[in-house]
């Protein structure tokens, strides 16, 4: 059975110090009781009372399921027989059906990961046993193109996909090299840190950020490497950190730069502990209670920052939730089964994963979870403070904007104060708004209103905190005075006549006492009494 050599990644550089990206808001499911709802699923309980479904195996033999998205499409790999004996295939999961994905022509396929679009990435052998890095778009199987084109040996492997379509992973000739398919087409070698041999690329966000890691042949101690923008720099971890290095990962860089890694705890090579850059720091994620071993692995994140991934028990591991507020869950498994892992979780709190145990009578084995647990579905608030729904040009506006979420925190907001004098906005209605998205993808957006009018005593006003003369001022002054008194009497042409005198006498100071701009203000608002 041909395993393929563990990953290491250097990426796109996204900084430890770079600020978050806003997480795009994901179609929803019907929620009840604040869960989300798969279809017509009926959920059993799982050893620790979690919403569980027992998927199973495909063809009745080893299967995984390692990544699903927000519409509840699952991807891994199970066994099938071949000729040379079982073989790992390619496969997706959704509502119940298990699809076979194929291959290039050759015995062995397996899917890392899709995006909400449905598209799937992964390696296959062809019929020449070459493995290549590989697509699944609309039913249909495509080799991604070849860093050594004209090469008659090598292998690729795609292991991550954005929402824009870009992919990741990397491609083997003479070295392993992390390579990007970007949406446009083509392939691009994206290189290896300094004083290393090797590199891979795991996972890929919405902006193009790449995380995975650089080794060098001698130790092959891996170095956590980004890409962003087209350099690339190494992450220093805590003391004893390292990359993930398991092949068989969901997401493990999210939109807004939140990545996993671990900590070695002995041998490097060996289990550590699991860590997570989560809100601008580094968490290392807690253990279970009642662990024998301090040793877990993480192994997907989503949007809000929630990971899953497996953390040793009182016999063995288990597979857990570590949620963005800090808690943890042990998800359990099937009453059937002992021990297992969750690999993805998706915006809607879906995980899919894998338990070992006797799956058929007599049949012992891994089979693929579906887990369901409490996630955020409650959007941003977005509040504006109170504020005059009518102010005169003289007036000042200052309305502040705010956006809260209690629950998974706010990713992205364009709330901005508004402020400033009133005539500045100009006369009419104004509209203001807002927008919000949280950490697990809910958006909101809110709005408020408010009118500028001009009056004589606003007028005067102005006029009186614009013209530096006050001679000048005095006659403005009596200007509008004279022009008010009458129209109130209702001599219309003698209340114009004094307002063209007004405009006269502030077009005659223009930049004597009073600057070109405010002149043009004070005439203008003049035209509107």
């Amino acid at each position: 059975m041909r395993r393929l050599p563990l990953l290491v990644a250097a990426f796109l550089t996204i900084a430890c110090t770079d600020n978050p990206i806003a997480p795009k808001a994901a179609p929803r499911l019907a929620d009840t009781g604040a869960r989300r709802q798969l279809t017509s699923t009926t959920w059993e309980k799982s050893t620790t009372g979690v919403d569980i479904l027992p998927i199973g195996q495909y063809n009745g033999q080893y299967t995984i399921l390692v990544d699903i998205n927000d519409n509840g499409l699952a991807v891994g790999w199970g066994y099938a027989d071949t000729p040379e004996g079982p073989r790992e295939r390619a496969i997706s999961w959704k509502d119940g059906v298990f699809t076979d994905l194929g291959t290039l022509g050759g015995n062995f396929s397996e899917a890392y990961q899709t995006n909400n679009a449905g598209v799937i990435v992964g390696v296959s052998q062809d019929a020449a046993g070459r493995y290549s890095a590989v697509v699944w778009e609309n039913g249909v199987i495509r080799p991604l193109p070849r860093l050594m084109p004209d090469a008659d040996f090598g292998e690729g492997s795609a292991r991550s996909i954005n929402e824009r379509g870009d992919i990741v992973g990397y491609e083997f000739g003479n070295a392993m090299h992390a390579a990007l398919w970007p949406a446009t087409g083509g392939v691009v070698d994206l290189g290896l840190l300094p004083g290393a041999d090797y590199s891979s690329a795991q996972g890929i966000n919405r902006d193009g950020t790449i995380i995975g890691d650089s080794w060098p042949f001698s130790t092959f101690i891996n170095r956590l490497t980004v890409w962003r923008g087209g350099t690339m720099s190494e992450i220093v971890l805590p003391p004893g950190g390292r990359p993930v290095n398991n092949m068989a990962t969901g997401q493990i860089i999210n939109d807004a730069g939140d990545f996993l890694a671990e900590i070695t705890v002995t041998d490097p090579f060996y289990f550590g502990r699991a860590i997570v850059f989560r809100n601008g720091v580094f968490e290392t994620l807690a253990m279970l209670p009642n662990a024998q071993l301090e040793l877990s692995q993480p192994l997907g994140l989503n949007e809000a920052g929630d990971v899953v991934g497996m953390a040793f028990g009182p016999f063995n591991f288990e597979p857990v939730l570590w949620s963005h507020d800090g808690t943890l869950t042990n998800l359990g498994q099937p009453s059937n089964t002992r021990g297992g892992d969750a690999h993805g979780i998706n915006n809607r709190g879906l995980i899919v994963g894998q338990a070992h145990g006797e799956w058929t009578p007599g049949n012992f084995g891994s089979g693929a979870v579906l887990w369901r647990v409490a996630v955020d579905v409650t959007p941003p608030t977005i509040g504006y403070s109170s504020h005059a729904a009518t102010y005169t040009v003289d007036e000042h506006v200052s309305i502040a904007c705010a956006a809260t979420d209690t629950e998974s925190g706010i990713a992205s907001n364009t709330c901005a104060p508004i402020d400033g004098d009133a005539y500045v906005f100009g006369l009419g209605p104004h509209t203001f708004s807002a927008t919000a998205t949280d950490k697990a993808g809910n958006s909101a957006s809110a709005s408020t209103s408010f009118s500028v009018n001009v009056t004589f005593a606003s007028l005067t006003n102005l006029t009186r905190r614009f013209v530096t003369k006050k001679p000048v001022v005095d006659a403005l002054v009596a200007n509008l005075r004279d022009a008010e008194a009458a129209r109130t009497k209702g001599k219309t042409k003698q209340a114009e006549d004094e307002l063209n005198d007004y405009r006269r006498r502030v077009q005659a100071e223009i930049p004597k006492s009073i600057t070109a701009e405010r002149g043009a203000i004070l005439i203008g608002l003049s035209r509107a009494l």
